[in-house]
């Protein structure tokens, strides 16, 4: 895979698909359940190698006669994505496609990977096609924004069931759980809240945390824009902050290393019922015949990556715990946590609940005016 660093079918319906949408959500239990729980969609995907095709007839004059044949090699495709380098740290498959040379030759793929400063840039890439696809840690967020402005975008394939976020409190606040930020506000107190920019899956999560504890953004919650990983971290050490919202890697790492406290997973909160990350691309892609092939491909490849990293939790931790780039340079315990905490939609269908949780979220947060019908946010080409 070559990586860079810089900065015609009509929808399938929700409802036809909550079925399998169900059946993905009690499959992504990874772990030792994984096997038994995904197991039976994991041995009936394709592989992308020759098959060979036996028939076997007997009559009792002569003996068995086997006719063999074998099916062509995949055409090789090129797809480029465009993904926010943070969205790296959130798909512990990645390091797989970056790494497994093998599965990529199978599926006859070479994928041109850009990851740039957000998810709103990967959007823009695709949006004027300086890319095919988002990548499958890019926010749906950024993509419905897309949409609700006119952009032709569709999600094809939603990566996730759950959150990958978490509140992490600072060790002059005091806080130890979540109890305690609901004492702070039923005694009159106030609770200051980093995030990094408005509209950002961190800046959402005010709503959720304040629903949790009966706090009001902009009341009880006093939000602060803190821009980047680095600035929210001094803020939280030197108290500035009470708490932040960002990623379980490091709000576990923070915790390991008594910068910090750790509060809360959301995952706890809104089990399978979000959809935080989505591989999207626009309607011109998914009417030209060659880079739908190619976009089909990429999602058979994906589901290969997902597969191989969940059963096989061994080197899925011993890789997100080797050092960067190579890996996400975690310690043992917090891979092993964060193996167990990612979820992949292996299936890659809409959970409405999900869905319109999302849309609520968005909504009330204002990362999206007027968020558009939940239908017009997907196409159900590829699932």
């Amino acid at each position: 895979m070559e990586m860079n660093n810089s900065s015609h079918k009509t929808p399938n319906s929700i409802t036809r698909r909550k079925a399998l949408s169900t059946a993905a959500a009690s499959a992504a239990v990874v772990g030792v359940g994984v096997v038994a729980g995904i197991g039976g969609y994991f041995l009936g995907s394709s592989t992308g190698q020759q098959r060979i095709t036996v028939t076997q007839t007997q009559t009792a004059t002569r003996p068995t006669t086997v006719t063999v044949q074998k099916v062509p090699e995949l055409e090789p495709v090129e797809i480029s994505i465009s993904m926010a380098a943070g969205g790296r740290g959130v798909s512990p498959p990645w390091l797989l496609m970056e790494s497994d040379k093998e599965l990529a030759e199978k599926y006859a793929i070479k994928v041109k990977s850009n990851l740039v400063a957000g998810s709103g840039q990967a959007v823009a890439d695709v949006v004027d096609k300086r890319a095919d696809i988002t990548g499958p840690g890019d926010a749906v967020s950024s993509v419905v924004a897309g949409i609700s402005t006119g952009a032709p975008l569709k999600i094809v394939y939603f990566s996730v069931y759950g959150s990958m976020f978490g509140v992490i409190a600072s060790n002059a606040s005091g806080f130890k759980t979540i109890d305690d930020l609901r004492n702070r506000v039923r005694t009159g107190g106030k609770i200051k809240v980093g995030y990094s920019r408005p509209g950002a899956p961190s800046h959402q999560y005010m709503w959720l945390l304040g629903d949790l504890i009966g706090a009001k953004v902009d009341q009880q919650i006093e939000g602060v824009s803190l821009g980047a990983v680095e600035a929210l971290n001094a803020a939280l050490e030197r108290g500035e902050i009470d708490v932040w919202i960002w990623s379980l890697d490091t709000m576990w790492r923070i915790d390991e290393e008594k910068r910090g406290r750790a509060i809360l997973a959301f995952n706890e909160i809104v089990g399978a019922d979000w959809h935080e990350f989505a591989i999207a691309t626009t309607s011109e892609v998914l009417q030209n015949r060659e880079k739908s092939k190619a976009v089909s491909r990429f999602i058979d490849y994906w589901r290969a990556l997902v597969r191989k990293y969940s059963l096989e939790p061994e080197n899925s931790i011993a890789l997100m715990a080797e050092r960067p780039p190579k890996g996400y340079g975690m310690s043992t315990t917090v891979a092993q946590r964060f193996y167990h905490a990612y979820k992949p939609n292996y299936l890659g269908s809409p959970n409405e609940p999900a869905l319109l949780k999302m849309r609520e979220i968005l909504d009330r947060s204002g990362a999206v005016k007027n968020p558009p019908p939940i239908q017009q946010w997907f196409s159900g080409q590829y699932l």
